[in-house]
């Protein structure tokens, strides 16, 4: 068994599922980045473990969309985060929400 970033690999469907999701992927952009079927990635998320390859490339992003959470919560000076207008926008406010309420902050999203 192999790790990556603390995660047994292969992940299994759930969890990378869960991984994708915080990282604000689609099944199509893992498709696309994988090529292959968007039937493949699907199988991804419920059935099939997916290729290691794959999931340390989900886990990446997913570092990398928590690491942009923590630089916008840090940076936030008045209490507030401009709402995201892409799916990985929005991932990172929604993760910089939860730090902010794990460390007893308040926290508002504010826009569109």
């Amino acid at each position: 068994m192999t790790t990556h970033r603390g995660y047994d690999l292969p992940l299994d469907p759930g969890h990378f599922r869960a991984a994708r999701e915080v990282a604000g992927l689609t099944q199509q952009d893992v498709a696309e980045w994988a090529d292959v079927t968007d039937r493949s990635a699907r199988r991804w998320d419920v059935t099939h473990p997916a290729p290691d390859e794959v999931a340390r490339w989900v886990l990446d992003e997913l570092e990398k969309v928590l690491a942009d959470a923590r630089a916008l919560l840090d940076a936030s000076t008045d209490g507030t985060v401009p709402a995201g207008e892409t799916v990985r926008d929005r991932a990172v406010v929604t993760a910089a929400l939860l730090f902010a309420r794990d460390e007893g902050r308040d926290l508002r999203v504010v826009g569109p």
